[in-house]
């Protein structure tokens, strides 16, 4: 990224929004209904059938494969809102693909990884900063192998977003970077009164 695009990242602004692009979310959305089909006669041939067995069986991978469908269909429907799928506040990262909000100061790196898809990646000063906030269980899992797997705290896919992916990293690290310079020199000028 040039000098010139990072000079359009204004840090003095109060917030930043970064939106799904309409095509690539719609598609994607419409690429999991074949899952949500193929699940959903599953769970019906087991129901009327009365393989109860069989049922829960269905019901249980549901809930541990279901993460990714989930999250496409969380940003299609966040589409639809128009709701943002992150947003940079003075003091929070707001992470709605995931559902996770984080404080500046409680991240401790920002980089990007590419690899079929491009991503933030994001590690925090305790894993259990985003951990605590996540209830659907297979996220857990899905996020937990992660963690374990690439040593990185949290992902933010960037793949189904309008704005350049390199762009939407260089103003989260630049934010991310302006938010806790500006945090600590407050709490130094606190401290030093």
């Amino acid at each position: 990224m040039t000098n010139s695009s990072l000079d359009k990242i204004n840090i003095e602004d109060e917030e930043q929004y970064f939106y799904y692009h309409p095509l690539y979310t719609t598609l994607a959305f419409l690429i999991t209904l074949p899952y949500y089909f193929g699940f959903g006669t599953m769970f019906y041939l087991c129901w009327t059938t009365n393989k109860t067995n069989l049922l829960f069986g269905f019901l249980a991978a549901f809930i541990l494969l279901s993460n990714p469908f989930l999250l496409i269909t969380n940003a299609f429907v966040k589409l639809l809102l128009r709701k943002p799928a992150i947003v940079l506040t003075d003091k929070y990262l707001f992470d709605n693909w995931n559902n996770l909000k984080l404080e500046w100061a409680d991240i401790k790196q920002i980089s990007s990884f590419n690899f079929r898809w491009s991503f933030i990646c994001i590690n925090t000063t305790k894993d259990n900063i985003v951990f605590r906030q996540i209830l659907n269980p297979s996220k857990f899992i899905f996020m937990g192998l992660e963690r374990l797997f690439s040593g990185r705290t949290l992902k933010i896919n960037l793949s189904l977003l309008k704005d350049k992916n390199s762009y939407i990293v260089s103003a989260t690290k630049q934010f991310w970077r302006t938010k806790t310079a500006t945090n600590i020199g407050f709490a130094a000028r606190l401290a030093g009164h």
